[in-house]
């Protein structure tokens, strides 16, 4: 996992920091969903 993210980062700095933030957000919305549940939006 360690060589594909220094890879990432050699290609584009910008695009793998924009993939952190997308995994974030993703991380963020599925740790919301099981504290508050689905029904709640």
């Amino acid at each position: 996992m360690s060589q594909l993210k220094m890879e990432g980062e050699q290609l584009s700095p910008s695009c793998s920091n924009q993939l952190e933030m997308l995994n974030i957000k993703e991380e963020n919305k599925a740790l919301w969903v099981r504290r508050w549940g689905k029904n709640r939006k």
